[in-house]
């Protein structure tokens, strides 16, 4: 994995802690987690479940939430540590909270790369807050301590926490639940589309119908929601997200199809398995591509499904699963291309 060097600067802090201190920890925490103790003066605030389970393993004091204050201990701190957020509305929201949670002479620390807007939200933590700071440059990375931060002011957050019924931009006849702080929150996904247009598709050529289904990586549940039509017995979606979860959970009482929502990573807190799995791993939302999550997938997809059972997976079309699907499933068939996707049908 690529060193994030935003992590790495506030990383002493999280090795050294000597006064109270929450460490906001998103996504971009799990590189540095492995280098950061136990303390009894660190509580670990995370809207990942994989970054939950892992500094929970190491004894840390983890709370999975999607940063309402409300699941935190009720205290202050003396130091908030926070590596910043690919989206503006939970930045701004966390400096609020971040606000109200420090003590008088508390610290906010603030690290990230220029084009995130790391610098943007300095000046409007000075500008707009009030707040005593300055960043300082480190490379291709800003750090920066803030303090006094007035906690009467507030950034706009979009009322980050607050869920929403939504119209999507590209699809304004279907309304459902969603919230900032998930993938794609305003939209549906043109790779779920495609996923969802195929499996419509190819329903009449499956072998055996499939009765229940697992909604792999579910975000706000586009695809369980447009699951009713198949009469299926169950649906279980699960994702490792706080709040693709809240909104999933809101949205699976829009259908009429019984519907279990499950936080996990990759369906590690799963036990059951299924006719059907359907998922569009997070191969083309902003991560690195790598092998080893390729492979994870195609692993967790083999464990998870009956004998004879059916995963349909979209991802783009320069991923490839090769010889670890080989090995596993005695079907691989590329069903679908289009608009730089592919939906890839496994059969075990």
């Amino acid at each position: 994995m690529q060193t994030d060097t935003a992590l790495q600067q506030v990383l002493p802090k999280l090795q050294h802690i000597t006064q109270s201190t929450l460490w906001y920890a998103d996504e971009n925490a799990l590189p540095i987690l492995e280098h950061v103790p136990a303390n009894p003066l660190l509580t670990l605030v995370t809207n990942r479940y994989d970054i939950y389970q892992y500094a929970s393993a190491k004894k840390i004091t983890a709370i999975f939430t999607d940063f309402d204050s409300n699941d935190y201990p009720q205290q202050l701190f003396d130091q908030i540590i926070y590596r910043i957020s690919k989206e503006k509305a939970l930045v701004h929201f966390l400096i609020n909270q971040a606000s109200q949670l420090l003590t008088t002479n508390g610290i906010l620390t603030i690290s990230g790369y220029k084009q995130e807007g790391v610098k943007t939200y300095a000046d409007k933590l000075k500008k707009e807050l009030s707040a005593s700071g300055a960043l300082k440059k480190s490379k291709n990375t800003y750090t920066g301590e803030f303090s006094d931060i007035n906690k009467e002011q507030r950034l706009d957050d979009q009322q980050y926490l607050t869920l929403r019924k939504t119209s999507p931009k590209n699809n304004k006849d279907k309304t459902f639940y969603s919230k900032p702080g998930t993938f794609g929150w305003d939209k549906i996904d043109n790779g779920t589309q495609l996923l969802l247009e195929t499996f419509r598709s190819i329903y009449s050529d499956l072998q055996s119908k499939p009765s229940n289904v697992l909604d792999l990586g579910c975000g706000y549940g586009w695809i369980f929601l447009n699951l009713d039509e198949y009469n299926l017995s169950s649906i279980t979606a699960t994702d490792n997200n706080a709040a693709a979860l809240l909104s999933a959970q809101a949205n699976s009482q829009l259908i009429n199809t019984p519907t279990t929502i499950v936080a996990s990573d990759c369906a590690n807190t799963i036990d059951t398995t299924f006719d059907l799995i359907l998922c569009n791993p997070p191969f083309h939302r902003g991560f690195s591509h790598s092998k080893e999550l390729t492979d994870k997938f195609i692993s967790v997809c083999y464990q998870k499904l009956e004998k004879n059972g059916a995963a349909l997976l979209v991802t783009n079309e320069f991923v490839t699963f090769d010889k670890k699907a080989e090995a596993l499933f005695s079907k691989q068939e590329v069903v679908k291309k289009d608009q730089g996707f592919k939906i890839t049908l496994l059969v075990k």
